[in-house]
């Protein structure tokens, strides 16, 4: 008894020890607190007149928070930081060197890209985004035709924090009809490394034409197009119209509502989800072309005139080759291949490509695709009395 008496002394001994040596070392006492530093969320990258201009959004930890006593009707406006330099990274640190917070790059959400600054190659913007460790891989990449300080500037709806818009959370920008979803950056970063592999950049804007507080419209963003570059070089951009092709491809897509068109009428509106499309590569001597086949799963959600299920997959098919054929001929004539076409022929013939170089970047044509077939699998018509026929 005496000795198991004097183990348990001696075990509170070490453990008033230690939590003493805990007490006096100075661990994180030497951090700034939670609600002193300025998170940086959002960067924007523009080059103007031989310099490079970098925009930061800073928000502070009471903007971001959620608590039970948050209201909203809270005007919470993002801090914008600017700076200029004759690198990004001396931009960069530009624009932060007059804050009177400690900076952290931890919640970088968001990296946006004016035309200009593109136009000059992203691996300087790369390389000095890869300088600040906290930044990862996974912040979503836009590009833009407007100023960045606007972009920035753009509040959420119901005032709440600017991390609730959907420039942040990216899902399908919270919009059916939005086909070409959000970018990653290793995503991006992977397909401009790649052979054959066109990487596409979403362009955004803010638009004040849809929503308003009361009388005062209120700016709320939305995806227009796609810029697209090949080996880190931008070639040129395509506007979301001209990328309905596209619509046909992305299983990523949850929700999209595909209009029907005859005889000068929506005849119906149906719902596609998780659309894919498998491209075949058809090579005869020196000429390749295209099989391109469409898998999707539908249901109607409009019905203008009762059809059979064979009516109706057969105007799918219409709409789906003319959106395909408009898309690869509006890449084709800005040397653009939207639908990956080239890179569906270096994942069959790698051989080729590596060894073909230029020769295989002139393998797209006007007549380079073959055939189209496409095949949706509806779930039924619902409250309509469509023929199942």
């Amino acid at each position: 008894m005496r000795r198991a008496s004097l183990g348990w002394r001696k075990a509170i001994r070490i453990i008033l020890l230690l939590v003493v040596l805990l007490l006096g070392s100075p661990g994180c006492a030497l951090s700034p607190e939670v609600q002193n530093r300025a998170y940086v969320t959002a960067m924007g990258i523009d080059y103007e007149e031989g310099k490079w201009k970098a925009y930061i959004q800073v928000l502070n930890f009471s903007n971001i928070a959620r608590t039970e006593a948050q209201t909203l009707g809270s005007p919470v406006p993002p801090w914008i930081g600017r700076g200029s330099g004759d690198t990004v990274t001396l931009a960069l640190a530009d624009a932060g060197k007059n804050a009177q917070l400690q900076a952290f790059w931890g919640h970088v959400k968001v990296l946006i890209m004016s035309e200009n600054a593109m136009r000059q190659g992203t691996h300087e913007i790369q390389r000095a985004i890869n300088r600040y460790r906290e930044v990862r891989y996974t912040i979503f990449m836009f590009g833009t035709k407007e100023p960045i300080e606007q972009l920035l500037s753009t509040t959420s709806m119901f005032n709440l924090s600017p991390l609730d818009t959907i420039m942040f959370t990216g899902d399908q920008m919270r919009a059916p009809q939005s086909f070409l979803v959000p970018k990653k950056a290793h995503r991006v970063l992977a397909a401009l490394s790649e052979p054959g592999s066109p990487a596409i950049i979403p362009s955004i804007q803010s638009s004040p034409n849809n929503w308003s507080e009361g009388t005062k419209s209120m700016a709320m963003y939305m995806i227009t197009g796609g810029y697209f570059f090949d080996q880190f070089k931008m070639i040129g951009r395509l506007r979301l119209d001209e990328l309905k092709g596209l619509r046909w491809s992305n299983p990523e897509v949850q929700e999209l509502p595909v209009q029907i068109h005859a005889d000068g009428a929506i005849q119906a509106v149906i719902t596609l989800a998780a659309p894919k499309m498998k491209i075949q590569p058809i090579t005869v001597g020196e000429r390749t072309q295209f099989d391109i086949e469409v898998h999707a799963q539908g249901y109607v959600l409009e019905l203008n005139r009762q059809l059979s299920l064979k009516e109706l997959q057969d105007y799918v098919h219409a709409e789906a080759e003319a959106d395909i054929r408009r898309t690869f001929a509006k890449g084709l004539s800005k040397g653009c291949d939207p639908l990956k076409l080239r890179y569906a022929l270096y994942l069959s013939n790698p051989e080729r490509m590596r060894n073909g170089g230029e020769e295989a970047a002139s393998e797209l044509r006007p007549d380079s695709i073959r055939s189209i077939r496409t095949e949706v699998h509806f779930a039924g018509f619902g409250k309509y009395k469509g023929r199942l026929d």
